[in-house]
């Protein structure tokens, strides 16, 4: 499955591209909302086949103010006919809106799991005792 129409929705309103002109089609957001796929509420990973779709829209939006801010990034400020233009005040804004879904955005952690050896049966099963062995005689 993919991200929902709602979802889909939900993340043009927080990244001002609501409108016609967007240049973000409904496919390219939904394939940003889907590179922020996240660990589900039953533990299980996105790559789990039991995994329930559960998305971090705020992680996409942080996306898109990100992609947004490196397009203006060549803009820059000048001075004509007496006024000042401060383009760069653009590029600023979208990265704090960036920072700021950022911040909202779900932790990214790794679940690790100890497997405990089962063939280990004591130090001469290590791989590398042979190596600490010729060490400990050359340090007498």
């Amino acid at each position: 499955m993919a991200p929902t129409s709602n979802q889909i929705k939900r993340v043009r309103r927080m990244t001002e591209e609501s409108d016609f002109t967007s240049p973000y089609s409904d496919e390219e957001i939904s394939d940003i909302i889907s590179e922020a796929a996240i660990m589900d509420s039953n533990g299980k990973m996105p790559i789990d086949p039991d995994w329930i779709e559960t998305y971090d829209l705020y992680d996409a939006a942080s996306r898109i103010w990100l992609e947004k801010a490196a397009k203006v990034a060549k803009e820059f400020d000048f001075s004509s006919d007496g006024g000042n233009f401060s383009r760069s005040q653009k590029q600023a804004q979208y990265l704090k809106q960036a920072a700021m879904f950022a911040g909202r955005s779900t932790a990214k952690s790794g679940r690790y799991v100890k497997v405990p050896p089962t063939n280990v049966i004591g130090f001469e099963d290590i791989y590398y005792k042979d190596w600490l062995d010729d060490y400990e005689n050359r340090l007498v």
